[in-house]
């Protein structure tokens, strides 16, 4: 999954510069479930967590050009800081 995402970024010439790696998707879902940031993660790994209403999808029309279904997640009544902020507008303007 994460060789697809850099190609992306790549393609779409961005750079980024990953703050934190975690080694699978239980790992990711804890750490949004935590409110310890954001994620792009596999939307058949989430769909639990979304059903549950545990975490949200955060739309963005972008992703859907990728060869997987990838979803933007949080926590439903997280608030965004800055860093995550710049993080989804970045996305947004692809």
């Amino acid at each position: 999954m994460r060789s697809l995402v850099e190609k992306f970024l790549h393609q779409e010439n961005i750079v980024f510069k990953s703050v934190i790696e975690l080694p699978n998707h239980e790992s990711i879902k804890r750490a949004v479930e935590e409110q310890l940031g954001i994620s792009l993660i596999s939307s058949v790994a989430i769909q639990y967590e979304l059903k549950a209403g545990r975490l949200v999808e955060i739309p963005l029309n972008r992703l859907n050009n990728l060869d997987r279904s990838f979803l933007l997640i949080s926590r439903g009544d997280q608030e965004f800081n800055p860093a995550e902020t710049a993080f989804i507008e970045l996305l947004e303007e692809l």
